[in-house]
């Protein structure tokens, strides 16, 4: 057996024997215990993923409610011209209760000057009388 020979069986020879020595590992068992925990941790991401996409599916389900909700809030509320035109009603409203109170006072100085002379005229015929 040469050198050359050698070198090109060598590579050969290691690779058969690293194969053996995986079977023997995995027959004995050495391996089993490590592919069992990555087997578990395999297992464990997955239920964790699975935990997080229904958690996200039921937060999504949340918003999509609040939204319609909020949508249906919307619709019922005035829009800006609306509101617009609440205030110019306000406002004439406000000037007609200012002409309203004006005229309020002034019947209420004629009353005044109608009981003033009431009084008078009552005043004169109770004394004219004795």
């Amino acid at each position: 057996m040469t050198l050359e020979d050698f070198r090109l069986w060598l590579p050969i020879a290691i690779a058969v024997s690293v194969f053996a020595w995986n079977i023997y590992l995995q027959r004995s068992g050495v391996r089993q215990s490590a592919l069992d925990k990555v087997n578990a941790r395999v297992d464990q991401v997955e239920a964790e993923r699975a935990a997080d996409a229904n958690n996200g599916r039921e937060s999504r389900e949340k918003v999509v409610e609040r939204l319609t909700a909020l949508e249906q809030q919307l619709q019922h509320m005035p829009d800006k011209d609306t509101v617009h035109r609440l205030e110019l009603s306000v406002t004439r409203m406000e000037g007609d209760v200012k002409a309203q109170s004006a005229t309020m006072v002034a019947l209420s100085e004629n009353v005044k000057a109608a009981v003033q002379s009431s009084l008078r005229v009552e005043t004169y015929m109770l004394e004219s009388r004795k």
